[in-house]
Formats: C-alpha cells, sequence, structure tokens
C-alpha cells in the first residue's frame, strides 16, 4: 500500500496557517499592550509615552528603557536610564524605574519610583532593579491612566 505524500497546495495551506497562528500568538504579547501614549483623565497634562525604546513622563523626564521586569501579565517595573530630566539634571546617565500594573489594551496604572527619604536615580542598572521595588517602599501612589494613542 503507498502512502499519499502531501501535494504542494497542502504543504502551503499547513504554513500559512501556521503563520497566521504564530501571527495572533504575537499580537497577544503583554509588551504590545504596554506600547503607547497614556494620559490621566484627572490631570490632563499627566501623560506617559513608552514607545518600546524609551520611556517618557510629560515631558519632565525621558529614559531610555534597559529592562523590564514583568510580574505578571499585566504588571511589572520598567528599568531605564535617564537620556533627560528636567528636574534633577545631576541623574541623566543615571537609571530610574516606573512601576504599572492593572494593564489592558485600553488602561494602566503607573507609579514613578519614590519614597520619602529614599533614591532619585542609582548608578547602575543592578543597583536600580535592588533598590526600586514595591517591598522596599516605593510606588505607593499609582495613576490611572487611559491610551490616547
Amino acid at each position: 500500500m503507498k502512502t499519499k505524500k502531501f501535494g504542494k497546495i497542502h504543504t502551503y495551506s499547513l504554513l500559512l496557517v501556521f503563520l497566521f497562528i504564530a501571527i495572533i500568538s504575537c499580537n497577544k504579547n503583554p509588551y504590545n499592550r504596554l506600547l503607547g501614549t497614556w494620559e490621566n483623565p484627572t490631570y490632563k497634562g499627566e501623560t506617559y509615552i513608552y514607545d518600546g525604546i524609551t520611556f517618557t513622563s510629560s515631558g519632565s523626564y525621558k529614559m531610555k528603557v534597559k529592562s523590564i521586569i514583568w510580574s505578571s501579565d499585566a504588571s511589572g517595573i520598567i528599568y531605564g536610564r535617564y537620556i533627560t530630566n528636567s528636574f534633577y539634571t545631576n541623574v541623566v546617565g543615571k537609571y530610574y524605574a516606573v512601576s504599572f500594573k492593572d494593564l489592558t489594551y485600553s488602561s494602566v496604572s503607573i507609579s514613578g519610583a519614590y519614597k520619602k527619604d529614599g533614591k532619585i536615580a542609582t548608578d547602575s542598572l543592578v543597583e536600580a532593579i535592588t533598590e526600586f521595588t514595591i517591598n522596599n517602599g516605593y510606588y505607593s501612589t499609582y495613576s490611572s491612566c487611559k491610551k490616547v494613542k
């Protein structure tokens, strides 16, 4: 008994199905949900932009993202190196972090690393990852933001 081989049409059909599944899977990547312009509707001037390379906060600072540590598919901490900071120019080139939670395609809660008498920047990424944590008392206040772009 001879076994039939798949014809070219069947092979291409299977390839198209595989590619379709791969594309759908990529769209569920949580990184894609984080991309965009986020605005706090309560304070119209409070805007955050993540473009996949940099994270900007209301024009007051911009950092090149070095790492995102996800604690779930809807929360984590973005670590980056300051490119600009209009309030503290001496921190440019140093590291900072921003926490996010409750991430959906249309909303997110965002909090910059802050605690009374805490650090405003660190000299290394490793130090930022160790210092700027929820357990260390940072991120007590979050802004509820909506995606505008």
